[in-house]
């Protein structure tokens, strides 16, 4: 009876333990497959052809690369911040990356693509590009914490600008929380 309980425990730990990496390999994985897409859409040379999906039951397409400069870290931005979207890569919220001048939210989970978030200090740049090829930098000018359940993010109607969008807190455990981490980025010139 001990040889039984010694091997539940076992695989009940194995289990626990794979489980705690599957979301971050998915995230990952995911990455590595919308970047392949994501170069696809760029040879499309904006035809207008359907969306390009990275795998058959896809209901997201990447539309956008956000680069965080200081650390280098990239993500293909997906055209929804749907739930499932989410698990994949940080999405659009109700805005349109065709077009880097005007504004732009983009929302990600805390605990995966927008850990980075985290790390940002006044000053750092963020590079957005579109399908088009344009490109726009960012300067980041603002952080705030905001619970949904008090108030909204009010945004000017002729903001232009970047918006980055989390749960907060990082690193908190909890998998519901009505606190969001926003990050206001302003467009600057070519850095590069």
């Amino acid at each position: 009876m001990k040889k039984h309980s010694i091997w539940f425990i076992f695989a009940l730990a194995i289990g626990l333990l794979v489980n705690s990496f599957y979301m971050g390999a998915k995230a990952h994985l995911a990455q590595v497959l919308l970047d392949y897409t994501w170069q696809s859409v760029l040879k499309q040379d904006n035809k207008k052809l359907s969306p390009l999906l990275s795998w058959a039951w896809a209901d997201f397409h990447p539309v956008a690369k956000l680069t965080f400069l200081r650390s280098g870290l990239s993500h293909i931005v997906l055209n929804t911040d749907s739930g499932q979207a989410l698990a994949f890569g940080p999405g659009l919220t109700g805005a349109d990356a065709s077009n880097v001048d005007g504004m732009t939210i983009i929302s990600g989970h805390n605990d995966s693509h927008f850990k980075v978030l985290e790390t940002l200090t006044m000053g750092d740049e963020v590079l957005l590009e579109d399908s088009k090829k344009n490109r726009q930098y960012y300067r980041i000018d603002n952080t705030l914490i905001i619970d949904k359940r008090l108030s909204q993010l009010y945004i000017e109607n002729d903001y232009r600008g970047l918006i980055l969008v989390t749960c907060y807190p990082f690193e908190g455990g909890v998998s519901s929380t009505p606190y969001r981490f926003v990050v206001q980025a302003t467009p600057i010139d070519s850095l590069h």
